[in-house]
């Protein structure tokens, strides 16, 4: 079983007056009743939602959790983005089974994006 258990989104703009624009969203059809394989590689696919009349730049990212084979597919550091949907994957290969805790920040010239995800690992 996977669990998105926080997502949080850290404006450059004013937040009061201005509401984000980029934002996360999970993709994966059976979240969050996926429980992922030891010793599987599997994905987890997510997209980057851009409602701004503008472009951005993803300048950096990181990736960090109690799984060791850990991975983020489909960013690229200083990429100036132009559509309006970016889909990546993050990508884990557990070998050890159990309730886990991955999670990753994507930061923007819109400002950055964390998200916290709890994944249940099984045979």
């Amino acid at each position: 079983m996977i669990i998105l258990s926080s997502f949080t989104f850290i404006s450059c703009e004013k937040e009061d007056t201005t509401p984000s624009c980029v934002s996360t969203n999970v993709v994966d059809k059976t979240f969050p009743a996926k429980k992922l394989k030891v010793n599987e590689a599997n994905e987890i696919e997510f997209e980057i939602l851009n409602d701004c009349n503008a472009n951005y730049t993803i300048f950096d990212y990181e990736i960090s959790g109690d799984i060791k084979n850990i991975g983020i597919e489909g960013l690229t550091k200083n990429k100036l983005i132009t559509s309006k949907k970016l889909t990546f994957k993050v990508i884990v290969f557990p070998i050890t089974t159990g309730y886990k805790t991955i999670g990753f920040s994507i930061r923007t010239d819109r400002g950055q994006m964390a998200v916290s995800v709890g994944i249940d690992v099984g045979y």
